[in-house]
């Protein structure tokens, strides 16, 4: 655990962590439960999230996981259900389930299913988690939701159509519904992570050559390092705190500076 508490206190919360198995958002789900909140974790990998609440409970948090696909309506609406019967209220929703492009080649490369996948879930999936959370946060009178965007939901890359055009995407599913639900108590705000380090996709492209990957990564951010898992959990605390009350569907980087250059 982080230490999360002394800063920022979400105890009697409930919080919601989509794709806890792994990555950025197995860092936000420990770091909520670490301030204090019952963290019900969520991730395809019935597995890895099942690994990941009993650690949380084993160091005294309060988490519970669910299995579920996200890109299926029914399996979100089912997860949505059954969260409400047994707690009733979801305070805080962290949407970081994403994946990356299946394939390394631009768009004249890509088959039906390549753009499939990953809409599927990046997007699709985005859209039926926010829809089940907004309906919930109508009822109980407000809330907060993070979407997980990315640096390349601003710029490209190169041969990544798919995962480019998804996240451009969550960025503008994310200013469109919290403009329509402000006056609702619900705050919508998308986060863009650049190179953070402990990552799949980070690991996948460091591990074929990591002194010089690493180096390559490090010398492009202006502030000289890889960010890490940590990184993006602390801005998620921050967000969804009262101290960014006045804050909704704003996009907000955290790259160590690589959006600016």
């Amino acid at each position: 655990m982080t230490g999360a508490k002394a800063q920022f206190d979400y105890s009697g919360n409930i919080v919601l962590v989509t794709g806890a198995g792994s990555g950025i958002s197995k860092a936000v789900a420990m770091a909520f439960a670490d301030a204090g909140a019952t963290v019900l974790a969520v991730d395809r990998n019935a597995d890895a999230v099942t690994a990941l609440a009993e650690t949380i409970r084993e160091q005294g948090g309060l988490a519970q996981s669910f299995a579920a696909n996200i890109s299926s309506s029914a399996e979100v609406d089912t997860l949505m259900t059954h969260i409400i019967q047994q707690f009733g209220r979801v305070d805080c929703a962290f949407n970081g389930a994403g994946v990356g492009s299946p394939i390394g080649g631009t768009i004249v490369d890509y088959e039906d299913d390549h753009w499939d996948q990953v809409m599927n879930v990046n997007l699709r999936g985005m859209f039926l988690c926010l829809r089940a959370e907004i309906r919930q946060m109508q009822k109980q009178g407000g809330g907060n939701i993070i979407n997980v965007a990315s640096i390349g939901g601003e710029r490209a890359t190169p041969k990544a159509p798919a995962y480019i055009a998804s996240k451009h995407g969550v960025i503008g599913l994310t200013r469109a519904t919290a403009i329509d639900h402000a006056t609702e108590n619900i705050r919508i705000n998308a986060i863009c992570p650049g190179y953070i380090g402990g990552t799949a996709m980070m690991d996948s492209f460091i591990e074929k050559d990591p002194e010089a990957r690493t180096a390559l990564m490090n010398s492009s951010i202006p502030l000289g390092r890889l960010g890490q898992t940590n990184d993006v959990a602390e801005t998620a605390l921050w967000l969804c705190s009262g101290a960014a009350s006045f804050v909704t569907g704003a996009t907000i980087f955290v790259d160590g500076g690589l959006s600016a250059k």
